[in-house]
């Protein structure tokens, strides 16, 4: 999970997200981006919102707690899924 900021100091987080997702696809739906814009101008904001999560500056720690709680939940899911396509595979060798 990466939790970034969209203004950074010489990259900003959207280039973090574009670099993370190519040496990393696995982390697709795992990123939480802040921003203290509610519409930020850049034109890969509409296909990071699609796939990650956004907050606006200021939020509550229970706002951010529940980003997190929710990209782990999705990891589990996710890994309930693989075990039983997994329980399925071996069920049809049979």
């Amino acid at each position: 999970m990466v939790i970034t900021d969209l203004q950074g100091r010489e990259r900003g987080g959207l280039w973090l997200w574009r670099k993370a997702l190519e040496a990393r696809p696995e982390l697709t739906g795992r990123f939480v981006l802040i921003s203290s814009e509610a519409r930020p101008e850049a034109h890969d904001m509409t296909l990071f919102i699609d796939r990650e999560r956004f907050l606006v500056k200021p939020f509550s720690l229970d706002t951010l707690s529940t980003q997190v709680e929710d990209i782990i939940r999705g990891d589990q899911e996710k890994t309930v899924d693989r075990r039983d396509e997994m329980a399925s595979s071996d069920d049809a060798r049979e």
